[in-house]
């Protein structure tokens, strides 16, 4: 028989048939593994998406935190007031901040309500928060007239800690909800590394060139996702440093805005008083009440510029002022540590976004603040100098050094030295030097603790 010969029968027309088929079935192959690269990219795509949801999220939980805290200060502020001077202004400010606390708690319980630990522990809070205000109106209601009733009720709530209670309830949820955030990222970075691999084999089965097309595009999705998510992580740090200041806001602010309106009630009985040309003693005190007030104003003034979100903007900043800025906003917390300043003579101007610079410094100086804490008293030394065209910035403690299985990961997420660190700090001063054109590293201190330095670019 002859197999290919048409009058003998069918085999050619079979095999054309086969041929056919298995093109067919390659086709459909190719669609399948197409569709399923789409599928994963479309996978990841959500994923991406909701991740922004979680750190749109946490930020808003941070936000309301800090308009709890800013409540409290109000009303503790105006009760101090009114009780001081019988000031009807600082019985308006408690009357507000009272009025309004429930309904920012309970704004604060609508973004929490998917976490039933969180809404246990604001659960927890919420009774603290209506006693310390109820105190509060009892205050109040005394007023001036009955100052000694008042002062007991004040000593009596020292006692109980009140106050402290809920600054530290405040800060276990604005912690949990970082690390939820923490752990939400990296759980949704695993799966999106998952199905990056699956689109790109989907891809590259089904068409080399559609494959390293797909996975081009991929990358520069996930650089912009990177990008993304450190600007919100950066964002969400500056509102934790915030929150960590509030009561050191709240004590700068408080002790300044009682003098200054003491000042004033004096310099009103003085004049009043006299009936003549004001006497030294009257110059005096608006002298103590103007550099109040200014003290009051620059804190304020820096503290916003700190916590403001937007953009970033470079521009020719000087290095000197930079890092003084970033010192008065230090509250080191440890007696015996103290900050020395060591700036080469002259420093040329940096291309920097000055707030982002600035949050690296805080954050280097804390850490070597808490490294210090472990070794007693010392010094750290914030220094400067020119290294050809960038300015480098370095921040030295007295402290035990860093434990040799954390010195190369140093940088990474999620890796600390501090048991109750998050391990995200260094790794957003990271980001932020590097999207400067620097780099930042840390070397052993001959004299014993650590050097973190980290360089920018000079303006040009």
């Amino acid at each position: 028989m002859q197999p290919f010969k048409r009058s003998n029968g069918h085999p050619a027309p079979r095999r054309s048939r086969l041929a056919i088929f298995s093109a067919a079935g390659a086709a459909a192959v190719a669609v399948a593994l197409v569709l399923l690269s789409v599928f994963a990219l479309d996978l990841n795509v959500g994923r991406l998406r909701q991740s922004f949801g979680w750190v749109q999220h946490t930020d808003d939980v941070l936000l309301q935190l800090a308009r709890i805290e800013a409540t409290m200060i109000d009303g503790e502020s105006g009760e101090r007031g009114y009780l001081l001077t019988g000031d009807g202004a600082y019985l308006a400010t408690f009357q507000h901040a009272r009025d309004t606390v429930g309904g920012e708690m309970d704004r604060l319980a609508a973004l929490i309500a998917d976490n039933p630990e969180q809404a246990q522990r604001l659960a927890a809070l919420r009774p603290l928060v209506i006693a310390r205000f109820d105190e509060f109106q009892r205050v109040v209601d005394l007023g001036p007239a009955h100052l000694t009733d008042a002062l007991a009720i004040l000593d009596r709530a020292r006692s109980e800690q009140w106050t402290p209670k809920i600054r530290r309830g405040l800060a276990e949820l604005r912690r949990t909800e970082l690390a939820l955030l923490g752990e939400r990222q990296h759980r949704s970075t695993r799966d999106a590394v998952t199905a990056n691999l699956l689109a790109i084999a989907a891809g590259v089965g089904a068409l080399a060139s559609l494959g390293f097309g797909l996975f081009l595009l991929q990358r520069q999705r996930a650089h912009y996702r990177i990008d993304q998510l450190q600007r919100e992580l950066i964002h969400v740090s500056r509102l934790n440093t915030m929150g960590q200041t509030a009561s050191m806001l709240a004590h700068e602010m408080k002790q300044p805005l009682t003098a200054t309106t003491n000042y004033i009630r004096g310099v009103r009985r003085l004049l009043a008083a006299s009936g003549g040309a004001p006497p030294e003693r009257i110059s005096e005190i608006l002298a103590k009440a103007d550099a109040q007030v200014d003290r009051a104003a620059q804190i304020v003034a820096r503290l916003r510029a700190f916590v403001s979100k937007g953009e970033t903007e470079r521009r020719a900043e000087d290095v000197a002022a930079t890092i003084d800025e970033a010192i008065s906003l230090v509250e080191l917390g440890h007696p015996g540590v103290r900050l020395e300043r060591a700036l080469a003579a002259p420093l040329p101007a940096v291309a920097i976004d000055k707030v982002q610079i600035q949050q690296v410094l805080i954050n280097l100086m804390r850490n070597a603040a808490e490294a210090m804490h472990q070794t007693g008293p010392g010094d750290i030394r914030v220094s400067a100098r020119p290294v050809d065209a960038m300015v480098e910035i370095a921040v030295a403690d007295r402290g035990p050094g860093l434990p040799k299985e954390v010195e190369e990961r140093l940088f990474h997420p999620f890796v600390s030295t501090k048991a109750e660190g998050m391990g995200v700090g260094l790794s957003i001063c990271r980001a932020i030097v590097e999207s400067h054109g620097g780099r930042i590293w840390a070397e052993p201190n001959p004299g014993g603790g650590t050097v973190f330095r980290f360089t920018v670019a000079a303006a040009g």
